[in-house]
């Protein structure tokens, strides 16, 4: 499993697991057996938490593996961090940074005291050296993506950093997710060593014990500038079948079941100890028109196409609450979100539209025009059942409009190969987004083709603005603003018709208090806070 990447690298998703309308942050969707958590707590104890991956390294900047991403949470810190609704909050910064005007510089004011788990002082030289290695040319970094738009990163005391960019960067916010040791690394390869599998960090926890195929152990933290964690110990277990993760589970071997498929979503529901969380994460399944397709030109057809859909009811009955409906692209992780109201179905509305365009029923309740049918394929890739149910249901509902779609499934490897050339009347996938909302790549005409994500083909002079002024737009609130407009063109326009965010579904044992899943940060990112129920 690979962690989500910056906005910049947006990646078609063509499996994977299901997704539906109801998810909610930071609490759990289900209460097994109706059991709440005791108020009274106790400090102390030990949580293991599953995985089905172990790492090589326990670097994030030289993996992009989800296990080195979870496990980074306990063992560094970062400058900010993003809580599970996209909100920030300071890290080893006591504030969350200042933005000059022109979006060019970024001061962030660190906090004072904090120790690396040697003992060390960190300082603002630690976040300069971190930068400094990312771009080192020997560093095998993962990406440099951002970093590389710095121009230089400014230490003009202890605790002070101010970060100059060359350009306006919109995503600054996910740099600098991890600091590194300078004391430590200074001068060192920057890709072997003892680091790599056991570092030295800021964070709540550090790494006591690594055993190989079974686990890795880590202990709190007493010189935590939060303060030493309520957790004694976190067991990072490495299950490596979910069959076998869901079974550890029921039986109370494990105390969290992170990340677990749809297909054991009822399983985990039924079990009266544990928890289930149905997390809004940033996998965003849309249907995507070609607006080169004849038919689909037609702005009144396509409007009457999402019209003719009833998102809600494709949630409850085939998808099955473990997903959020999606009003525009913008996912709930990320503080640009926007939610202006799911159009209800309005077969009336969309049958005049359809009227007004030509669309007539003729010998029954099939459309035809000029002795056509309204007709077409709706191109689906294989590998995602779910989807499949779930494509079958529109189908279902555009025929009751009067439309004749035939669902189209094909080979997910090569509909990844050609999807970009729009070989597709219609189509049925899923992105990721991330938590900046930067979607020029989506929208903007300068990527339609071969090079670009705008598989649509959505021209529109606005849009092209709108993206360009997100993007270079420094105030965040401005720039939300600036999204929530480019949303209401999407449901104007209807370039694509947004269904859904999939859940990231993770199980706690009851009587944990204060999991809280982040699909942003990973689940790990509040362990410091954790606490067992008093018994």
């Amino acid at each position: 499993m690979r962690r989500f990447g910056r906005m910049w690298i947006l990646a078609l998703i063509l499996g994977g697991l299901l997704l539906a309308g109801g998810c909610s942050f930071g609490q759990n969707s289900e209460k097994a057996g109706g059991v709440a958590l005791p108020s009274a707590t106790r400090s102390g104890g030990q949580v293991v938490y599953a995985s089905l991956h172990e790492p090589a390294v326990l670097n994030p900047y030289l993996s992009d593996a989800v296990s080195v991403h979870e496990m980074s949470r306990l063992l560094f810190s970062g400058l900010v961090v993003s809580q599970p609704d996209g909100a920030l909050q300071p890290d080893l910064a006591r504030e969350l940074p200042t933005v000059s005007p022109d979006g060019l510089t970024v001061r962030y004011l660190l906090r004072t005291g904090v120790t690396w788990h040697d003992g060390a002082s960190f300082t603002a030289e630690d976040v300069r050296f971190t930068w400094e290695y990312i771009m080192n040319s020997k560093t095998q970094a993962i990406s440099r993506e951002g970093y590389d738009r710095i121009r230089a990163v400014e230490t003009p005391d202890p605790y002070t950093v101010v970060v100059k960019f060359r350009e306006i960067y919109p995503d600054w916010v996910s740099l600098f997710k991890t600091i590194l040791p300078k004391h430590l690394l200074a001068g060192a390869d920057p890709n072997k060593g003892a680091f790599q599998r056991n570092p030295i960090g800021t964070g709540p926890f550090r790494l006591q014990e690594w055993r190989m195929a079974d686990g890795l152990v880590f202990a709190a933290n007493e010189r935590y500038f939060r303060g030493k964690p309520k957790m004694d110990t976190i067991v990072y277990k490495i299950v490596p079948d979910e069959t076998l993760l869901i079974a550890q589970a029921k039986s109370g071997e494990v105390d969290i079941a992170p990340h677990f498929g749809n297909q054991a979503y009822d399983q985990m529901r039924s079990q009266t100890n544990f928890q289930v969380f149905a997390t809004p994460g940033p996998i965003w399944e849309q249907i995507t028109f070609n607006l080169d397709h004849p038919l689909f030109k037609d702005l009144r057809v396509r409007q009457a196409l999402a019209l003719g859909l009833d998102r809600n009811l494709l949630a409850q009955q085939v998808l099955k609450g473990t997903g959020v409906a999606a009003w525009a692209d913008q996912p709930a992780v990320s503080w640009a979100y926007v939610n202006e109201g799911i159009p209800p179905r309005d077969l009336k509305t969309a049958k005049e539209l359809l009227a007004q365009a030509g669309w007539l029923a003729q010998n029954g309740n099939m459309l035809q025009k000029e002795g056509k049918p309204l007709a077409f394929a709706l191109t689906v890739p294989s590998g995602n059942k779910q989807r499949e149910l779930a494509a079958q249901a529109i189908v279902q509902q555009w025929k009751e409009l009067g439309v004749s779609v035939q669902l189209q499934v094909v080979d997910a490897k090569n509909f990844e190969q050609t999807y970009r050339q729009r070989p597709f009347a219609a189509a049925f996938f899923a992105w990721v987004r991330g938590v900046d909302p930067d979607n020029r790549l989506y929208w903007h005409s300068r990527f339609i083709g071969q090079g670009g994500l705008n598989v649509a083909g959505w021209r529109n002079p606005q849009i092209d603005a709108l993206t360009i002024q997100g993007a270079t737009t420094p105030d965040m609130a401005a720039r939300k603003e600036i999204y929530k407009q480019i949303g209401a063109l999407m449901a104007t326009d209807v370039p694509v018709i947004p269904l859904y965010f999939r859940c990231q579904l993770d199980a706690s044992k009851n009587g944990l208090n204060g999991f809280k899943p982040n699909p942003a940060e990973g689940n790990l990112w509040n362990a410091w806070e954790w606490t067992w129920a008093a018994r």
